[in-house]
């Protein structure tokens, strides 16, 4: 799959919750994910709360607060996800 492929799952993925659609959405991630085979079965199970302290970090890192980055880089850990940086965005792995 692309990287703009992926991009615009999440994009999919991210208006559905904001719409409330969010265990559908999930539903729609696992059963793309049969035939995509993208995901494995820790990174369906990152909270909420997780994915938006990665986003937080994210636009802490886009707008050079490398502070506030770290910070939220180790507040992730202690919740047990270490998050690697990729070119343009991040992945979990589960501590």
């Amino acid at each position: 799959m692309s990287p703009k492929a992926l991009a615009e799952l999440y994009m999919l993925v991210r208006e559905a919750n904001k719409l409330g659609y969010g265990k559908n959405s999930y539903k729609l991630l696992k059963e793309l994910n049969v035939f995509l085979g993208i995901l494995d079965e820790d990174t369906l199970q990152i909270s909420k709360e997780i994915i938006e302290l990665a986003e937080k970090r994210l636009n802490a890192r886009n707008e050079k607060n490398w502070k506030e980055a770290d910070k939220l880089r180790e507040l992730i850990k202690t919740k047990g996800f270490l998050i690697e940086d990729t070119e343009t965005s991040y992945k979990f792995k589960k501590l």
